[in-house]
């Protein structure tokens, strides 16, 4: 351990739940932010066939020291197949430098090996950067370069989202050169890959580093909800989270914020995962680090949000077992771990776009309270037959059950202070709002109408007269000045009545901040 890591580990917080021992020479994951490669892949172009990614993350409440970075040769599905880890480029990914920086400090260079980069083949597991010698104090801000490069024409594999707000940047060129020059400045993104749909670019997934204190560390699995499906990187906080879940575990307060790491992703099922044909990869990358370590796992316990994508129409007793059976795996895989059950949300459906409370009605299966979803949620409270050392509950605690499990009415209402819209065929993506909203909000205007529902991505004006930039297919929608526009807290936009599966970034913070910091005694 450093000096300076030396001199910052008396400088702990209060920590709530039993404390494990202190184990600063393990390595152990800590960054926020953190996620696996999901998605669509994305086609090199050739002027910007050399890309660059400036992440930010966010270290620990105690110091770190001794960081490895990991870089997979894979992604994973998201949707009706995921977490299968079949989305592979079809050719190499050639990294030609990865750097760190600390708190706008100096950047320096990772080594693969010994050498500045490496490349990482279709479909392979990936590599770990050499372990780097860098005192990190705690609530650091970590700033990772990822230089990166595939011939035009060729694929690219999705991490992260570009969180611009944050400082945070994608550069591309078609000399790597170009690219070097621009470390340790806030340039601004090239503006061909920092579109306002926000695609994912390539960097680290898994990151450990040795200094840990003690606290609970979870790896977690989850599903979209767990993840940070229908958050926005607009919204996303000072740390890098999004979602619900990852928000609240770097909450501060009496037990401490909680390091993670999250391989759970949109779509993602306790049936699908841990499957050894298809969804692996990533337990194996865990597994390697247990080997840099002699043994240790980089995590303490298990975090299992998932159960949304475990229904099963048929019955009950094949959806427990669907969730169940992936506990039975990691114990199998890692005997004696703790596992802790994270409870779901709830399940609505709306036939004016969750504006009020009187027009949603349920999901199949989600019938408020003894539905097959909520039947699930009881039998993990009750420890779904001794696998699980732990349950956190999240719709009582978050007010969900105070509205029979439907999503409160919208915390945002205001009123167009002009007309949206011309004639009915033009498109448009401003209006002009009373009240201002918030960057990542999604908006509703005439309501139930799907083409009227969008994020937005830019505010300016003054009170009264806030001009509102927005992102979607285009509205074509006329409505009059004086028109309600509301910020739903779940629209999944489409279908009739609509789904309120995913919370909208508003509910999302309300979750994370309802639900009892208490609730990380359950950790272990």
């Amino acid at each position: 351990m450093s000096d300076m890591a030396g001199a910052y580990a008396g400088n702990r917080p209060a920590f709530g739940n039993p404390r494990m021992p202190a184990d600063q020479d393990r390595y152990m994951f800590w960054a926020t932010g953190a996620r696996m490669p999901s998605g669509a892949l994305l086609t090199a172009q050739s002027d910007t066939r050399f890309i660059m990614t400036k992440l930010i993350f966010g270290s620990p409440q105690y110091a770190i020291d001794h960081l490895r970075l990991h870089y997979s040769g894979f992604a994973c599905t998201e949707g009706g197949n995921s977490p299968q880890e079949t989305v592979l480029p079809g050719n190499a990914t050639v990294i030609h430098g990865v750097w760190i920086a600390v708190n706008g400090g100096p950047a320096l260079s990772c080594g693969f090996g010994g050498a500045a980069g490496t490349s990482i083949a279709s479909g392979a597991l990936g590599a770990w950067t050499d372990d780097l010698s860098l005192a990190v104090p705690p609530l650091a801000q970590v700033t990772v370069y990822t230089l990166y490069m595939t011939a035009a024409g060729e694929k690219q594999i999705p991490v992260h989202q570009i969180m611009r707000q944050r400082g945070e940047r994608v550069w591309g060129a078609d000399n790597a050169a170009a690219l070097t020059a621009l470390i340790g400045t806030d340039t601004a993104s090239t503006a061909s890959l920092d579109g306002p749909s926000f695609p994912a670019y390539y960097g680290p997934d898994f990151m450990v580093a040795k200094g840990w204190d003690g606290r609970p560390v979870p790896l977690v699995v989850c599903d979209s909800i767990g993840e940070r499906q229908s958050d926005h990187p607009l919204a996303a906080d000072a740390r890098r989270n999004m979602g619900w879940l990852r928000r609240w575990l770097d909450r501060d307060g009496t037990y401490g914020r909680i390091p993670h790491m999250v391989i759970g992703m949109p779509g993602a099922a306790s049936k699908r995962e841990l499957i050894s044909t298809n969804s692996a990869k990533r337990w194996d990358i865990v597994d390697q680090v247990v080997t840099m370590n002699g043994g240790r796992r980089p995590f303490t316990c298990i975090l299992n949000q998932m159960g949304r994508n475990d229904y099963d129409s048929s019955s009950y007793a094949t959806t427990r077992s669907n969730w169940k059976a992936l506990n039975d795996r990691v114990l199998a895989r890692h005997p004696g771990i703790p596992i802790v059950a994270v409870g779901q949300v709830i399940h609505p459906n709306s036939t004016d776009g969750f504006r009020t409370l009187a027009n949603q009605g349920y999901q199949a299966g989600g019938e408020w309270p003894s539905g097959v979803r909520y039947q699930l949620e009881a039998d993990k409270e009750a420890g779904m037959d001794g696998s699980l050392a732990g349950y956190i509950e999240v719709m009582r605690a978050s007010g969900l059950a105070d509205t029979q499990g439907k999503w409160p009415e919208p915390f945002f209402v205001t009123t167009l202070a002009q007309q949206a819209g011309t004639d009915g065929a033009a498109t448009y993506d401003t209006i002009i709002l009373a009240d201002a909203p918030e960057l990542g909000d999604t908006l509703q205007w005439a309501a139930g109408g799907t083409s009227a529902f969008a994020t937005v991505i830019g505010i300016s004006g003054q009170p009264g007269n806030w001009t509102c930039k927005l992102h979607y297919n285009g509205s074509r929608t006329v409505v009059a000045a004086g028109g309600e526009v509301f910020a739903p807290n779940a629209n999944d936009g489409a279908g009739s009545p609509r789904t309120g599966t995913h919370p909208r970034p508003r509910m999302i913070r309300a979750i994370a901040e309802r639900v009892p910091q208490s609730g990380k005694a359950q950790l272990r």
